[in-house]
């Protein structure tokens, strides 16, 4: 009887520092733990379109859908950079002349897109001439840059640039856009 609570005692002990051994793995084994990811491997889905000759990118989190251009309500007395206002769903959106606000030109008729985008509680269309693509960009590979295609202003809004092929595309900073007083 005694060697069987003795047995007993050894079982709890087991399972006692099973219990207490640390689920993720010790700070000398992280690069070999399945669950880790370096940072260089983290990549950032991006959504990029067209303006011009030049091409930009928000990243996805912030995108809400895209839209056929259709008519857009003028508003009397707001800054340049808004070309209206659009019905969505009952849902009131101001609509960015995004060439206008990177200071690239000025978007006549709306005969592209409109990519509606989301920050918090605010959502904002932006004319686009076409979508290019969704991609997933190494975060390692965005390059933080003050040199920037386009115009100096273009360059209050980019967060970087990344390189795709022989493609270079102007990852820009969603909120510092939709923040009219910039």
């Amino acid at each position: 009887m005694l060697g069987r609570k003795t047995d007993i005692h050894k079982e709890n002990e087991v399972l006692e520092r099973v219990r207490q051994t640390p689920a993720s793995p010790a700070e000398d084994d992280y690069a070999g733990s399945s669950g880790y990811r370096a940072l260089d491997e983290e990549k950032v889905p991006v959504i990029s379109f067209n303006l011009l000759k030049n091409e930009y990118a928000f990243e996805i989190n912030g995108a809400v859908e895209v839209l056929r251009c259709r008519s857009i309500t003028a508003v009397p007395r707001t800054t340049e950079i808004i070309k209206g206002i659009l019905s969505l769903r009952g849902e009131i959106i101001p609509i960015i002349d995004l060439k206008k606000r990177l200071g690239v030109g000025v978007t006549g008729e709306c005969d592209g897109k409109i990519l509606i985008m989301a920050i918090e509680d605010l959502k904002a269309g932006f004319i686009v001439d076409k979508l290019s693509g969704v991609h997933e960009v190494p975060w390692n590979s965005i390059v933080r840059s003050s040199v920037v295609e386009g115009s100096p202003e273009t360059s209050l809004f980019v967060d970087g640039v990344i390189s795709i092929g022989n493609r270079t595309i102007n990852l820009l900073n969603l909120g510092k856009i939709i923040n009219i007083s910039c």
